[in-house]
């Protein structure tokens, strides 16, 4: 089934709306179809490659189920559902393809360059960490999904302030966010319910603000609980995050989901990390000059202050 008879089922056409219609409705599934839309969401792989009966199965849902739910969202049946999620793969093969080659292209630079000068020492173990998150970087930025990092970047430009929020071991990326954020645009505060408790932190958020809400499996409920109050205050609401069906997602206007596999015990923060910075510099580059002036007037104070070394240097 190809993308043109997609759209002529009256489905979405491509795994973006798949997910957006399916998001839009979470609240009125029954427990079955929320168990199969949480397969979609999280393991398209697991959809693209199965036969009706085993997606089912993984669903834990009769197989009737699987053909019902894809009618229910406009496809003629379960082979609809599975052409969305082989294109959504293959799309993101390709993406994550390249940048593979270019780090292949660099693997073999260094072995050519081991080899010239005699034996190549082995692997050390810290290149297990740099594959993993190569790896998680290309899937990252290959399922971003344009339209919601386009809102991202439009709901900070305009938020009259943003409160940025992170727990655990989220907490390194929201600092860095938040400081970040702060070098080009103003009134943004970050949400650290650690002297205060969590309803101090978030009790200023109203209509015209904006949070960003960095959570990870598991998920911590203190950033669950300021997300929803800041739904429910009328507060725009980015997540990033590690899944479409995470608790942050389901309340959000723009999501960003990053990948955290690892080879160690704790799940790897490098995706967030680089999807943080890409945000300020999306959101940098759509201020132009008006950032440029704010970037001069904060470097006159700081050396004003004696902030770096460098300053102090004969």
């Amino acid at each position: 089934m190809q993308p043109s008879d997609l759209a002529a089922s009256g489905g979405p056409p491509d795994y973006a709306g798949l997910v957006a219609l399916i998001r839009s409705r979470l609240g009125a599934l029954a427990p079955g179809q929320m168990r199969i839309a949480r397969l979609i969401l999280s393991d398209p792989t697991a959809v693209a490659v199965r036969t009706a009966a085993g997606s089912a199965a993984l669903a834990k849902v009769h197989p009737s189920s699987m053909i019902r739910f894809a009618r229910a969202f406009g496809y003629p049946g379960y082979r609809g559902l599975v052409a969305v999620c082989q294109a959504h793969l293959a799309d993101r093969a390709r993406l994550v393809g390249r940048f593979q080659q270019g780090a292949a292209a660099s693997s073999s630079v260094g072995a050519a360059s081991a080899a010239l000068g005699g034996e190549r020492p082995a692997r050390a173990d810290y290149m297990d960490a740099f594959d993993s998150d190569s790896r998680n970087l290309a899937a990252t930025f290959a399922g971003i999904d344009p339209a919601a990092w386009r809102r991202a970047v439009e709901i900070l430009s305009t938020a009259e302030h943003v409160h940025v929020i992170g727990l655990r071991k989220c907490l390194a990326v929201a600092e860095l966010l938040a400081y970040l954020l702060h070098i080009v645009r103003a009134n943004v505060h970050l949400v650290a319910p650690v002297q205060a408790g969590l309803a101090d932190c978030v009790r200023d958020m109203r209509p015209g603000h904006a949070l960003v809400a960095v959570s990870l499996w598991r998920y911590t409920w203190d950033t669950v609980r300021a997300v929803a109050h800041a739904q429910d205050r009328g507060v725009r609401v980015i997540a990033l995050t590690d899944s479409a069906v995470s608790p942050l997602a389901a309340k959000a206007e723009a999501t960003i989901c990053v990948e955290g596999e690892s080879p160690f015990v704790l799940r790897s923060l490098t995706s967030a990390v680089a999807v943080a910075q890409a945000l300020v510099a999306s959101l940098a580059r759509r201020g132009g000059r008006d950032v440029i002036a704010t970037l001069e007037q904060d470097d006159a104070v700081l050396s004003e202050f004696g902030t770096y070394a460098e300053d102090t240097l004969p």
